[in-house]
């Protein structure tokens, strides 16, 4: 349960800072991975709890690859990216992860093309090229996480 809080807290902070400035502080990075690496520590000392390590260390592996990508890229995938899929795989185990990532992307494509038709109907100038918070897509299935762990 504490780490579903440390999830929700760092899903609203995440997605709120980035909807509004297009990029997450570092300091939420370091807070929030700091609160879960001290969470997965104390269940891993507890031998009552389970606490798949493999698992989600192939869950943090998705998020360096995310940051990977942003390298290959030159920037078009945001590192913020990465470095919120590296904090949530040491919360959430490896499936979760990969169903935030890939509900999220498909919502984020969804909007995008949405508005990419829209901008063309308006011809909008640089449609194509608006770069679009990708956080806030992940936040509507983060919160269904949320929702289905407390029930």
């Amino acid at each position: 349960m504490i780490g579903t809080g440390i999830f929700a807290s760092f899903l609203a902070f995440s997605a709120i800072q980035d909807l509004r400035k297009k990029r997450v502080a570092v300091w939420i990075y370091m807070l929030f991975g700091g609160l879960a690496l001290l969470w997965a520590g104390c269940r891993i000392a507890r031998a009552r709890e389970t606490y798949v390590i493999l698992d989600h260390l192939a869950s943090i592996v998705i998020g360096i690859g995310i940051l990977l990508a942003g390298i290959w890229s030159d920037g078009a995938v945001g590192s913020g990216d990465g470095w919120f899929f590296c904090v949530t795989g040491v919360i959430l185990g490896f499936w979760e992860n990969v169903m935030l990532l890939l509900y999220g992307t498909l919502l984020c494509g969804l909007f995008s093309l949405g508005y990419f038709f829209w901008g063309k109907v308006h011809q909008r100038e640089g449609v194509g090229k608006t770069m679009v918070p990708f956080l806030p897509f992940v936040a509507i299935p983060g919160i269904w996480l949320i929702v289905e762990r407390i029930s």
